[in-house]
């Protein structure tokens, strides 16, 4: 393979071919999208119990949202990131009873 030099000339013509939109075409922007938690909502994984607050969330490059919850119950580890789809929003009044039933499952 041959080495290609790079010369201010071959800089300043993709410059104006990218200027022009001759080289690059510009897509439409993603559509925004509707969070499936809101911060401070009280939330429990899907599979198994944990009562957990949220606290932060973002997307991926791919689009996936990404919660971070902090858990309510005495473990060592309180700050976690979980994927959106592995969460289910636990209202207000069932909060007492997912914290015994996460208290029941860690004594397994």
């Amino acid at each position: 393979m041959s080495n290609t030099s790079i010369t201010r000339r071959s800089v300043l013509t993709g410059a104006v071919a990218l200027v022009a939109g001759t080289a690059v075409t510009v897509s439409a922007p993603l559509p925004v999208k509707a969070w499936s938690f809101d911060v401070g909502q009280l939330v429990s994984h899907a599979d198994q119990p944990m009562l957990a607050v949220v606290v932060s969330r973002v997307r991926s490059s791919k689009g996936r949202e990404i919660i971070g919850v902090r858990r309510l119950a005495d473990v060592q580890v309180i700050d976690l990131m979980i994927l959106a789809e592995s969460l289910v929003c636990v209202p207000i009044h069932e909060a007492e009873a997912v914290l015994a039933a996460e208290a029941a499952w860690r004594a397994l």
